[in-house]
């Protein structure tokens, strides 16, 4: 970046609103700062309600000002952010005047970037902006704040610091090989490969959290036609979503909905009865079924309480046996002609309601957490969860950890043990961003807002 220069952008969502953040960075604020708001003396981190005066004069919004001094911003550069009002007219103009004064429009996440790139946050805190940004459920939020306050950034160090001791060792013995190492070393190596690789092992394994979170936890309603399925799908989102009908067969295709569920948001999908039928709609439907039902992380098993029970397809059965799960029996109000000895043998807990019962879906809700809790499908707690692009890196340098170690058991030369520690660093360090490309960089920041 040049001794003169800064890029701006929107920062809150365009359109109508009450106030609009715009924010610029760079080098050449001070000057705009005192240009455009007649502020040669004013404090940085101090808010000023002062009119915006464009190039030619005109003033173009009342707006609310701060400058921030380099380093103590952001982006780690001098900034500034104007919140006016929230016109798309007023927002279009002042971006329009900053770049006649040199500024240039942001790149998808450039203010992210150059905060890392300043070395005011890791990338892996840096990656954690995004996810803060999106996240859909209060887990989610709470596993991106706990990255963005740098709790896996500082897990990475940690082992690395760990293993930059054990690797300092390995290569003394290459620049001092007539000095032995003290007894036990090869054994104290190994312990220490094995303490990395276990923090390093539960870290990748939270990856599996990570499309739960991201996505919500597929909750699919499934069971043989006129059950109930869709006045269920209805009494847990809390509207008319789903078309009901007392002819068996209405939902021919699945439907999805988003509620949230104590932490947790749960993508819930109501599928198409499962029964013998020559129908070809139906046929297709109940195969669409079986699909969403095999990468479903939770399922409602749903029968009609008021009516005998139909066996299950085999191939039904057989799916649901690897999965977890609530049995409900719809329809309470009604005279029961199932007993529990009727029911299909899958060890899942089982619940009564009504569907029309405003109180049974509540009870229904309820049950729902507790059983995922129970299941622990997604665990209580703020779990370090990684990305992909973590977990290949994590992968990576467990597999160089466990090289060393069958290294090290055989005796091998130190140059080739230390060059097996020394790759899992390297490893470690693209997740924090102490080792990076800017291929990485744009491969990331590419993903983010324009104003972010």
């Amino acid at each position: 970046m040049d001794s003169k220069s800064a890029f701006a952008a929107l920062s809150t969502p365009f359109g109508i609103s009450g106030v609009a953040v715009i924010r610029c960075s760079g080098s050449l604020c001070p000057s705009l700062f005192e240009e455009i708001f007649f502020l040669e003396s004013a404090q940085p981190h101090r808010a000023y309600a002062r009119n915006y005066v464009a190039r030619d004069g005109t003033p173009l919004d009342l707006v609310v000002v701060t400058y921030y001094a380099a380093p103590h911003s952001y982006t780690g550069e001098s900034m500034l952010e104007i919140s006016c009002h929230g016109n798309p007219f007023i927002i279009q103009k002042i971006l329009e005047d900053l770049c006649k004064r040199g500024c240039r429009l942001a790149e998808p996440g450039e203010f992210t970037r150059t905060a890392f790139v300043n070395g005011k946050m890791d990338l892996s805190q840096a990656e954690a902006v995004g996810d803060t940004i999106h996240a859909q459920s209060e887990a989610a939020l709470r596993v991106a704040q706990n990255q963005l306050a740098g709790v896996l950034g500082r897990k990475i160090n940690g082992v690395m610091d760990a293993l930059f001791a054990v690797a300092a060792q390995w290569e003394s013995r290459i620049d001092f090989p007539e000095e032995d190492l003290p007894d036990g070393g090869d054994d104290s190596t190994i312990a220490a490969l094995e303490d990395a690789q276990a923090t390093l092992g539960y870290l990748e394994s939270t990856a599996r959290y990570r499309p739960l979170l991201d996505c919500g936890i597929g909750t699919v309603l499934i069971g043989p036609p006129n059950g109930g399925k869709s006045s269920i799908l209805n009494g847990l989102i809390g509207k008319e979503r789903a078309l009901v009908s007392h002819i068996p067969g209405t939902t021919r295709d699945f439907l999805e909905e988003f509620i949230s569920v104590d932490n947790w948001c749960l993508r819930i999908i109501d599928t198409a009865g499962i029964r013998q039928s020559k129908d070809m709609l139906e046929r297709l439907g109940m195969r669409r079924s079986l699909e969403k039902l095999r990468f479903a992380d939770f399922v409602l098993l749903i029968f009609d309480g008021s009516v005998p029970l139909e066996n299950l397809d085999d191939s039904l059965g057989e799916i649901l046996m690897e999965k977890n799960g609530l049995i409900v029996l719809n329809k309470r109000d009604l005279p029961r002609a199932i007993d529990d000895g009727m029911l299909p043998g899958i060890p899942w807990p089982k619940v009564s309601v009504s569907a029309l019962d405003c109180g049974d879906m509540a009870a229904l809700r309820q049950q729902i957490i507790d059983t995922l809790k129970s299941n622990q499908i997604v665990p209580d707690g703020a779990p370090c969860v990684v990305n992909a692009r973590h977990r290949e890196c994590l992968l990576d340098a467990i597999g160089e950890l466990n090289a060393a170690k069958s290294l090290v058991k055989e005796g091998a030369s130190p140059e080739f043990v230390a060059a097996k520690i020394n790759y899992a660093l390297h490893g470690l360090a693209r997740i924090t961003g102490r080792e990076t490309t800017e291929t990485i960089l744009d491969q990331i920041f590419n993903k983010f807002c324009i104003g972010k």
